[in-house]
């Protein structure tokens, strides 16, 4: 799952909580475990391209604001 999603970063953070409940319950099988740890990877690291994207806007307009 390494294709780029238009999900809000609120959507993908419930996907990731939800993700994270499941491992921890440990109800899942060792595959879908990982298969759903891969999903998590990937969300966490479009998550954080939005968070520094989000952030250099905020930089952006402090510099403006100056």
């Amino acid at each position: 799952m390494n294709e780029k999603t238009n999900k809000t970063f609120e959507e993908e953070m419930k996907r990731l909580e939800y993700i994270s409940e499941k491992i921890e319950s440990g109800e899942l099988s060792i595959e879908k475990s990982i298969e759903l740890y891969s999903e998590a990877q990937t969300l966490i690291t479009d998550l954080e391209e939005k968070i520094k994207h989000a952030k250099d806007m905020v930089d952006n307009l402090e510099k403006v604001d100056k």
